[in-house]
């Protein structure tokens, strides 16, 4: 099933500021470049939170330095998704841009901009994983025969003492694609979606090829087979 998403940001949504600047000027608000809606893509929902259903408003406060660019970003309400919080914060930082306002000497001036973003999946989300955090699909079952089965938790294949180094930067998400062989060993692994780094994303299908167990799909005769089996979501957050 398609799962359509409802990104809607709040514009305008300004507080009053009393903070002062150079002891007698309030800080200005700013005046956003364009629609801050397009700040954040379409495809901006993050894989994890959609898979677990995680929804909510986020309201956030950007500080703006004399060039337009957005310097930080605090959240005053939380979604009660750090996920979703985080991600919010993210795109305003690297996308939002503001016109520059001046002041009393007409030189350019830091100033705040205060708004709201909703995140809404406009159809029920699918059930969790146990974990809250990777949700496995297995592929439909072999007519008659019986579907690919992991052993374990597939949560539990993904090791933070097997992260190297090189990767531990930042966070991401990595989505991937697991061939598993008649003897349910992971055969091969490919990456379907990622916003990690590649260093993650190698780390990502060294885990699953070296970790993964499973219980084979079997044909209508019960003979194992070959199969696939898609991991959509793995959250990563150092």
């Amino acid at each position: 099933m398609r799962i359509a998403i409802v990104l809607a940001l709040a514009a305008f949504a300004f507080p009053s500021v009393a903070q002062a600047q150079d002891d007698d000027e309030p800080i200005p608000t700013a005046k956003p470049i364009g629609n801050p809606g397009s700040w954040i893509p379409q495809d901006g929902y993050p894989p994890a939170a959609r898979a677990t259903g995680e929804q909510g408003r986020v309201s956030f406060t950007l500080s703006i330095d004399d060039t337009g660019r957005v310097t930080d970003c605090k959240v005053t309400k939380s979604s009660e998704s750090p996920l979703l919080d985080e991600t919010t914060c993210n795109f305003m930082t690297a996308n939002g841009r503001f016109e520059v306002p001046r002041n009393k000497k007409n030189k350019p001036t830091p100033s705040k901009w205060s708004s709201s973003m909703m995140w809404k999946l406009e159809t029920p989300p699918p059930e969790p994983a146990p974990n809250g955090a990777i949700t496995p699909v297995t592929a439909a079952a072999p007519q008659g025969g019986s579907p690919v089965t992991p052993l374990q938790n597939p949560g539990s294949w993904v090791r933070d003492s097997e992260v190297p180094a090189s990767a531990r930067k930042g966070s991401g998400t990595v989505s991937v694609r697991l061939d598993v062989a008649p003897s349910g060993m992971v055969s091969g692994c490919s990456i379907i979606k990622s916003d990690a780094s590649p260093a993650l994303n190698v780390a990502t299908c060294a885990m699953f090829t070296r970790n993964g167990r499973f219980k084979p799909a079997r044909d209508a005769s019960g003979k194992a087979i070959a199969s696939t089996y898609t991991v959509p979501g793995i959250h990563y957050t150092f």
